[in-house]
């Protein structure tokens, strides 16, 4: 038994004294502090990866907008690789965000 009166892993529990679990204690300070740490994951995701991807979509659709009709299909086809890539990553972001909305 340690000096607060809990018994230590691997040693027997004697009548009365309540063996705690270290969760129990840490639980709640643990996970606040991993749905903090992936608040700060999306928004550093929205911020850094989302939105410069939004912009390279919107110059490859002006510029598809100049150029003939083989290079604009291109283009086109291009954009729509990006928007796919910002769906997923906003996807990702949201279930991040999500997840500490749900456990306040």
């Amino acid at each position: 038994m340690d000096n607060d009166g809990r018994v230590s892993p691997g040693s027997a529990p004697h009548r009365g004294v309540r063996v705690t679990d270290p969760t129990e204690r840490y639980g709640e300070d643990v996970l606040g502090a991993v749905l903090d740490e992936r608040a700060r994951i999306a928004d550093e995701l929205n911020d850094r990866v989302i939105q410069p991807l939004f912009g390279l979509g919107l110059d490859l659709h002006g510029v598809a907008a100049r150029v003939g009709d083989a290079e604009a299909r291109r283009l086109a086809t291009l954009a729509c690789e990006v928007d796919g890539i910002i769906a997923a990553v906003r996807s990702a972001v949201f279930g991040l965000w999500r997840s500490r909305e749900d456990e306040h």
